[in-house]
């Protein structure tokens, strides 16, 4: 074999090590670049925003069940209702932080501040809600345990709050829906590995773009100023 031919067998040999070295190390770095996105945009934002949602929506449901048999006694049992006598465990609903971190990656991802707005309205739809539970409905039979009632005051009492209950088990799904479209948005996130330059995207895909409008649609006027982010 001459020096030409050693030479290049060498070279070719180096060449072969050195692109395998390549590829393993941009590999690396494209699934580190993988993982950061996900921990970012999908664990640090659509997930975290999601996972609290779910919790107090989950919560109401629990107490709004609670206050409907609290209200269905008191309306029956009339003068032997006695609210301190009841086994209530409400679940409290927490406030949850502002996130503005994960608020500002949900506007860069989705393209507009609108999914945040309309999540912003499902918890103080919520705290409202709750607000009504606590401060009104239950701090009135706590305040005369039911014994205090006359009649018509009684059946006032069980109108204004059938009506008042009534009214947020309708409108709770509307912002079950929100949390479904978290959920979705989670999955086109997952179909595959995102990098920094899928992101830029992102808000461009067709199901991206429909999520948005659904909620445009749901909530109407409600959004209907907020205006729409880089």
């Amino acid at each position: 074999m001459s020096i030409e031919e050693i030479i290049f067998t060498a070279s070719v040999a180096i060449l072969s090590v050195c692109g395998a070295a390549y590829l393993t190390i941009r590999q690396f770095f494209l699934e580190r670049e993988y993982q950061l996105v996900k921990e970012r945009y999908l664990e640090g934002s659509v997930d975290l925003l999601a996972a609290q949602l779910q919790e107090a929506i989950q919560a109401h449901k629990y107490n709004w069940a609670k206050s409907l048999t609290v209200l269905k006694q008191f309306r029956d049992f009339e003068e032997n209702f006695d609210f301190e006598k009841l086994n209530i465990n409400f679940i409290e609903v927490k406030s949850t932080n502002f996130n503005i971190i994960a608020q500002y990656r949900l506007n860069e991802l989705t393209g507009t501040d609108k999914f945040w707005t309309a999540y912003q309205l499902a918890l103080a739809f919520v705290y409202s809600s709750e607000a009504f539970i606590n401060d009104d409905f239950l701090a009135l039979l706590r305040l005369k345990s039911g014994k205090g009632f006359t009649k018509e005051e009684r059946r006032e009492v069980v109108a204004l709050a059938t009506e008042k209950l009534t009214e947020q088990n309708e409108e709770i799904d509307k912002y079950f829906f929100i949390f479904k479209h978290f959920h979705k948005i989670s999955q086109i996130f997952e179909q595959e590995k995102m990098t920094f330059k899928n992101i830029e995207t992102f808000k461009y895909r067709p199901e991206v773009v429909a999520i948005i409008r659904e909620i445009e649609e749901l909530f109407g006027a409600e959004l209907g100023t907020e205006t729409e982010t880089t």
